[in-house]
């Protein structure tokens, strides 16, 4: 988790990605305001993007906020034979 604290209400998020392949299933992205505390779920990208495709998240908080991304590989892989 990276920790921010906003200027002001609103900010974005922005990260590039490359998506491609029977692998990649997910990217959540999350937020949370206290060190261990719940998370929230901001966005969450399933799609496949063949090239590198900028992101931006809007993120909006009146507290000091952490964001983390979680990403979860496809549970259907087979080990090679």
């Amino acid at each position: 988790m990276m920790a921010l604290s906003p200027a002001d209400s609103r900010c974005s998020l922005r990260f590039w990605t490359h998506m491609k392949g029977d692998h990649i299933e997910r990217l959540n992205i999350k937020t949370r305001t206290t060190i261990g505390g719940p998370e929230d779920m901001v966005k969450s990208l399933d799609d496949q993007y063949p090239e590198w495709t900028l992101q931006t998240v809007s993120l909006s908080s009146n507290v000091p906020f952490q964001v983390g991304y979680v990403i979860y590989p496809c549970s259907q892989l087979t080990a090679p034979s």
